[in-house]
């Protein structure tokens, strides 16, 4: 285990450090996947050359930028993983439950009917890098 790896894992909710490993492997799994179906998107794509292959070339693009957008999240959830901010809610900064994980490796928020979201605005920079700070220190105190 590196020492990167052992700072994401101390630095994670209390509930989700032991998944860590597995979320991760569904993380780099998942990547995997959207980096192949990109790579055959264009390749599909360039193959096509006549005015009847028109509607077929739109639907690729639009499956293609899906497939980017999910990336760019799993790329996201990767780098909080590695920096020590995955399972945490981005907006409340609350733990994400472990079943939304389950549901949803790259998830950033809570999502769930009633949740926090519903009454609390966005955090800002300010409060997200003082509630870090704070979060910091109670965990090495344990």
């Amino acid at each position: 285990m590196t020492g990167r790896t052992r700072t994401a894992q101390a630095a994670a909710p209390r509930g989700i450090r032991s998944h860590l490993p597995e979320f991760r492997s569904a993380l780099e799994q998942q990547r995997q996947f959207r980096v192949d179906q990109i790579r055959e998107l264009a390749v599909e794509s360039a193959g096509a050359t006549t005015a009847a292959d028109e509607p077929r070339i739109q639907v690729a693009a639009a499956v293609r930028t899906a497939a980017q957008a999910a990336l760019a999240g799993i790329d996201a959830a990767l780098h909080r993983l590695e920096c020590g901010s995955y399972g945490t809610c981005e907006q409340c900064e609350t733990a994400i439950p472990l079943a939304t994980r389950h549901g949803d490796p790259s998830a950033r928020n809570n999502n769930a009917p009633g949740d926090c979201h519903a009454a609390a605005p966005p955090r800002t920079m300010a409060e997200r890098i003082r509630n870090g700070r704070a979060r910091a220190n109670h965990d090495r105190n344990e």
